[in-house]
């Protein structure tokens, strides 16, 4: 089940969230009331989602994508990153690949993308507190994202 929210016009920091697993959606959501209460997620489950939304959006978008590469369906959120990276309108918008898997290769292929930063899965709740504060400091405090205007819907759902 996708979160149709209308984007939290009070929210200082959006976050576009693609992860097909509500568990981890409802942790993020519960670690950022308490961690990054500027925050607001918005949720996608699939890559298909996540297009149609990008290409949809009138308005503020989001400040930061959090992809997980793992969505159990023909397209994963290295697909996603590529689309992303292929687009002028959106190839500014920070990436963060979220993922269980360790292994080299996926790296490898995740910055290969243009991902700006690879991060684990956490498991437990504490974790998840620990990453969504990391994700505050790093991204609302220290760094400076763009702020993307998204003036008219481009296309249609591409590959």
């Amino acid at each position: 089940m996708t979160t149709n929210m209308p984007l939290n016009e009070a929210a200082e920091f959006s976050i576009l969230l693609v992860d097909d697993d509500l568990q981890i959606v409802d942790l993020l959501n519960q670690a950022a009331r308490h961690e990054f209460p500027q925050c607001q997620f918005i949720h996608r489950a699939t890559v298909e989602e996540a297009i149609t939304y990008l290409d949809t959006i009138t308005g503020w978008g989001p400040r930061l994508a959090l992809l997980d590469i793992d969505l159990k369906t023909d397209k994963t959120g290295l697909d996603l990153l590529t689309w992303i990276r292929g687009h002028e309108k959106y190839r500014l918008l920070p990436v963060v690949v979220l993922s269980v898997i360790h292994e080299e290769e996926t790296v490898r292929k995740a910055y290969a993308r243009g991902a700006n930063i690879f991060t684990n899965k956490p498991f437990s709740y504490e974790e998840w507190k620990a990453y969504v504060r990391y994700l505050r400091t790093y991204w609302f405090t220290t760094a400076s994202t763009p702020k993307l205007w998204f003036d008219k819907p481009t296309s249609a759902l591409t590959d």
